[in-house]
């Protein structure tokens, strides 16, 4: 693999854990700050507010997986 494919990788994984990283505050709270705005009723700010927070751990498991697989990358070039 050429060194350029190699540094494309690296930086395809380092962006995709910098835009999970991103997304966890906007989950976490931009979004539940609206819902006093909102004019939703509280069963469906509840139901909103829980499906954002499974998206914030979700986003959290990405990031270790993320960084994990760029570990065993960078492993696997040493080899080579």
């Amino acid at each position: 693999m050429k060194k350029s494919e190699q540094k494309t990788i690296l930086a395809l994984i380092d962006e995709a854990t910098k835009y999970e990283e991103l997304a966890i505050p906007i989950y976490s709270s931009h979004l539940r700050s609206t819902f006093f705005l909102s004019g939703l009723d509280a069963k469906k700010q509840k139901t909103i507010q829980e499906s954002l927070q499974t998206l914030a751990r979700e986003s959290e498991g990405h990031i270790v997986l993320l960084k994990r697989v760029r570990s065993l990358f960078l492993k696997q070039l040493k080899k080579a």
